[in-house]
């Protein structure tokens, strides 16, 4: 029997849906993340893993093709803190991740789905002091972008890849603004936050960002434009908004088991 707490895939294109039977139960001490991706041979593959408030870590990856779940031996330098989002694109998943020996020092860094292994892509040192928000965003599921806010000027500052690897990324300036003072929500909740989202039209130069701590949308464009074009209340968990393309990929089914039925339930 599935439970609530379980992983399940969703192809909205398709139609498709897929439950997946964790290996073991959730711990006590916190919940699991989960990303997905897939490596140089289009498998497809699930990433579990959880840091422990001891310095401790644990990370299973599930395959789709062996319907199997196994234990990855991985000693990591960064942590990812339970708010950070990951993003997957191209087959891997970033994040925006602490590094472990040096307080407040952030890194972007990837998980290979090839290698199964975390890489260090990017030192964010420069751009990054305490109270800082980064936040991911994916262009045309071709290109990573990021957004910089500085926690003690009212600038905005979006960056978009040129080359983006496993371990390695180089980018360019996209959009550079400084936000008007009325916009930001006070000392502990500004605009943007870490739970916001956004969007970029190149050609336009524009961006959308949704703020789901005030549930409200801004847009910022060149020469210090900024506006909020979008207000609203959620009684409920705040919605988070990204950007979708449409996938023809099925999703990939294991292997039949006895009196052909499958291990899992495929909808």
């Amino acid at each position: 029997m599935m439970k609530p707490d379980d992983p399940v895939v969703w192809n909205p294109y398709l139609g498709q849906v897929r439950w997946i039977k964790p290996r073991r139960k959730l711990a006590i001490s916190g919940s699991y993340r989960y990303c997905m991706g897939y490596d140089n041979k289009n498998n497809h593959k699930i990433l579990r893993f959880l840091d422990h408030d001891d310095g401790t870590a644990e990370h299973d990856i599930y395959d789709f093709k062996s319907d199997s779940w196994r234990v990855l031996d991985l000693t990591s330098d960064w942590i990812i803190l339970d708010y950070r989002e990951g993003l997957s694109l191209k087959g891997n998943t970033y994040f925006v991740a602490r590094e472990r020996e040096v307080e407040y020092r952030e890194s972007l860094i990837c998980f290979d789905f090839t290698s199964e292994r975390f890489r260090h892509c990017l030192d964010l040192e420069s751009n990054y002091r305490n109270g800082d928000t980064v936040i991911l965003s994916a262009v045309r599921e071709e290109q990573l972008a990021v957004l910089f806010s500085r926690v003690d000027t009212n600038t905005i500052e979006i960056r978009i890849t040129t080359k983006i690897e496993a371990n390695e990324v180089s980018w360019r300036n996209f959009l550079k603004v400084d936000v008007e003072p009325s916009m930001l929500r006070g000392m502990f909740s500004g605009f943007p936050s870490y739970r916001s989202s956004f969007l970029v039209d190149e050609k336009k130069k524009v961006a959308l960002i949704y703020d789901n701590v005030f549930t409200s949308a801004y847009m910022i464009a060149e020469n210090n434009y900024s506006n909020i074009v979008a207000r609203g209340r959620t009684t409920c968990w705040p919605p988070v908004v990204c950007s979708y393309v449409p996938s023809s990929v099925q999703i990939q089914k294991g292997p039949v088991h006895a009196r052909g039925k499958r291990k899992l339930r495929d909808f």
